[in-house]
């Protein structure tokens, strides 16, 4: 049965769509080559973890794209739920109330000249684009099947998770 959520697949992922509050949604992305998940801008962690649930996978990455808090309500809750790599985009205001160790996975986009982060065999491409907010963020996956969905495409590219500087 699919998942009420489901928005597109591709060859390499699936994607979702979570709806949070009344007019907002928390991305997920889900690699077909693993039991991983990425969230993009979890404002609340209930529906996130209900995802991961549904889905028998473990949140291993959380994307950010500004800091207000329908974006980011979520994230302290989720970081107490297993080793996640948290990127998040400067030139942002950020009150984390989470324990400091669970920042040690905490990748500040920005200031790493941070140009794609690799999960497994899928390339997000960072794009730093302010206007909604002087640090904004955007997410682009590029795939040869994907099109164009709010902060995601897909593509593929080695193994691990990594994330890559421009030099």
């Amino acid at each position: 049965m699919q998942h009420p959520w489901l928005r597109q697949t591709t060859a390499l992922f699936s994607l979702y769509a979570i709806p949070a509050f009344r007019d907002n949604y928390i991305w997920a992305i889900a690699p077909h080559h693993s039991d991983e998940l990425c969230l993009i801008d979890p404002g609340s962690a209930e529906p996130a973890l209900q995802l991961a649930t549904d889905l028998q996978r473990s949140i291993r990455y959380i994307l950010i794209t500004h800091c207000h808090a329908d974006h980011i309500g979520g994230v302290a809750e989720l970081m107490q739920h297993g080793d996640i790599q948290l990127f998040t985009p400067a030139h942002e205001a950020y009150v984390w109330q989470m324990p400091q160790q669970s920042l040690a996975q905490h990748h500040d986009v920005s200031k790493q000249h941070i140009d794609y982060i690799v999960i497994g065999r899928i390339r997000i491409q960072v794009l730093q684009i302010p206007g909604h907010t002087q640090g904004h963020n955007g997410y682009w996956l590029k795939a040869p099947d994907a099109h164009a969905v709010d902060h995601a495409r897909a593509r593929a590219r080695g193994r691990g998770a990594a994330a890559h500087r421009a030099d």
